[in-house]
């Protein structure tokens, strides 16, 4: 039977979808008498803005992969969910008062990012493939909603999961398998790509584990057979999204394992 990975940070089911701070900070601050009455409110006056019902940030999500990870991060409220097909998108985004955008990398969103920077909305893109990228999107976003903290600590479960996955299948037989991402030209998943960590955590060795940290390379077709590596060819999307949805990738990469050809 086959085996269900616990669920990671990122794998909870959260309904789908880079510096400075957003409107509030200024807003909260913006009268001294304002700012005293929130400070009796509270008790305390450095208190204040902990008090206020305000969001700290108001900040536009444009992908479902940012707006999952900033529930990952408990950041949630800090974030609306936009379509970035939807006609009235950049009507609301300005209705809002926001002045940041966070989206994906992917073409599907070019168009509406390069529409948010030309009304001088802030818009941080992400589409990270090395664990480093990853982490460090974590800890980004993090920090552009006011709560750097949360992405330090995402970072630290995520990769503690990953690992803990990946320990738990070493004592078994593990095949050697290479991440196709691309047929023409060959291109493989690196060691670096946190992709590779997935992989692990399924319970498959990355037979490209040894190259270099840049997410892929372009190999020759003979190097699959000369490193007897059973090649898994990778769907776009789950290359783009594995970052936000590691649970979920890591379990497709598992059934893939399964029915790859040996």
């Amino acid at each position: 039977m086959q085996s269900t990975p616990r669920p990671t940070a990122l794998g909870r089911g959260v309904a789908l979808p880079s510096r400075g701070r957003g409107d509030t900070l200024r807003r909260v601050g913006s009268s001294k008498r304002g700012w005293d009455r929130r400070a009796a409110a509270c008790g305390l006056a450095w208190l204040a803005f902990a008090c206020s019902s305000e969001p700290r940030v108001r900040a536009v999500s444009v992908s479902p992969s940012t707006t999952q990870v900033a529930a990952a991060l408990g950041l949630a409220d800090a974030v609306t969910a936009l379509d970035p097909h939807a006609p009235d998108a950049l009507a609301r985004a300005l209705a809002s008062g926001t002045h940041l955008v966070l989206a994906d990398g992917s073409a599907e969103s070019a168009d509406v990012r390069a529409l948010f920077a030309s009304r001088g909305i802030a818009v941080h893109s992400f589409a990270p493939r090395t664990d480093d990228e990853v982490y460090g999107a974590y800890r980004e976003i993090a920090a552009l909603l006011g709560e750097p903290g949360a992405g330090e600590k995402l970072a630290a479960q995520v990769s503690g999961e990953l690992a803990a996955l990946a320990a738990r299948s070493g004592g078994v037989e593990r095949p050697k398998i290479a991440l196709v991402l691309q047929r023409q030209p060959l291109r493989v998943a690196t060691g670096g790509a946190f992709l590779a960590q997935l992989l692990a955590a399924a319970g498959g060795d990355n037979a490209f584990a040894e190259t270099s940290a840049t997410g892929s390379i372009e190999i020759r077709p003979e190097q699959l057979a000369e490193r007897k590596a059973r090649a898994l060819d990778v769907p776009a999307e789950l290359a783009a999204t594995a970052w936000a949805d590691p649970n979920s990738a890591t379990q497709r990469l598992r059934a893939a394992l399964v029915d790859a050809p040996r």
